[in-house]
């Protein structure tokens, strides 16, 4: 078996970890390379030529190629690198974004967060690095519906990049989401005077205006909402028709109302919010057949949205009131 010199040990980290991660490990053998030995020496700083920072650098950077190879054997083996090489006192604040982005990828949300604030403290919060993981922190507490965090995060951003209009209607969302409507409007505001064809400023503005008992100002938004989303296909136009159905119900335009849940219903026939919308509609009409009929519509699409549930609950026993009550008036009359 030949002897593994400085020059191999210095050869390319991603090379050898992939032979390890991609089923070749006999064959590095076969070539007399001791692929656990020559990365713990290569983690270690041993048989390198560089400084401590080029040796960082390599990690980073070979890291970074298992990352974007996508498998999860990469994954796996990047982590591996990255926890072994901050064990060993190679650390930096990009490897500690690297290592959030793969506990994220494997659903480990709480040592993901670590990780990012992790990077925080090690740029000591400026930079590029510091910049991405407040992009991932922020988009990783607004999917666990922590707000007041994610605002936290964007509001930092912003500080740094005022034209990020991304992160501005983020920021947006969540004041939308903690109830203060007048300041989500305030964000989605700036973000449709660089881009006024915006679709989640548009949309959002919506919610925003109906949540203010606005539906003239909400009905407006609703519609260039839509319009923008005709234009360049948006997966979520479903909602905005609903949003614009919602803002005609409670202008009593309840025609035009249905009507755009028809045109929801057509992009999304599978959406229980649909049905839930018919029937609102149908109620504020004082329609409680086409109401149930709604309500049962939304329970087939999700038979356990409590929602639906209670609804149907509440007009079924309304009609069983209302039918009592006729009785009643039907006995004494006769």
């Amino acid at each position: 078996m030949p002897r593994v010199g400085p020059k191999t040990q210095a050869a390319s980290l991603a090379a050898l970890l992939l032979l390890a991660s991609t089923g070749f490990h006999d064959s590095a053998l076969a070539l007399g390379l001791d692929l656990e030995k020559i990365k713990n020496d290569l983690l270690k700083g041993k048989g390198s030529r560089g400084g401590r920072q080029e040796q960082i650098a390599q990690v980073e950077e070979q890291a970074l190629s298992l990352i974007n190879s996508g498998s999860g054997e990469s994954l796996a083996m990047a982590r591996q690198v990255l926890e072994t090489s901050s064990q060993n006192g190679l650390d930096s604040a990009r490897m500690h974004l690297y290592l959030g982005r793969i506990y994220e990828k494997a659903g480990q949300n709480d040592k993901a967060v670590m990780a990012f604030i992790e990077t925080l403290i090690l740029s000591e919060g400026g930079g590029i690095d510091a910049l991405s993981a407040r992009e991932d922190l922020s988009a990783l507490y607004m999917r666990q519906g922590n707000y007041d965090e994610a605002g936290g995060q964007l509001k930092k951003i912003l500080e740094v990049s005022p034209q990020d209009i991304k992160s501005r209607g983020n920021l947006g969302i969540c004041f939308l989401q903690l109830g203060y409507a007048g300041a989500s409007l305030d964000e989605f505001k700036r973000v449709l005077q660089v881009d006024p064809n915006n679709f989640v400023a548009l949309y959002n503005s919506g919610l925003a205006h109906t949540m203010e008992r606005e539906p003239e100002k909400a009905a407006a938004a609703f519609e260039k909402a839509v319009a923008s989303g005709e234009k360049s296909k948006e997966p979520l136009l479903p909602m905005a028709y609903l949003g614009l159905a919602r803002a005609y119900q409670a202008r009593g335009q309840f025609s035009f109302a249905l009507k755009m849940t028809d045109k929801a219903r057509d992009l999304a026939p599978r959406s229980h919010y649909v049905y839930l919308s018919k029937a609102e509609i149908y109620e504020d009409m004082k329609d409680p057949g086409n109401a149930l009929a709604s309500l049962r519509k939304a329970l087939q699409v999700n038979p356990h949205d409590k929602s639906a549930q209670q609804s149907l609950s509440r007009i079924i026993s309304r009609q069983k009131q209302l039918i009592g009550q006729t009785q009643s008036l039907s006995q004494k009359t006769q």
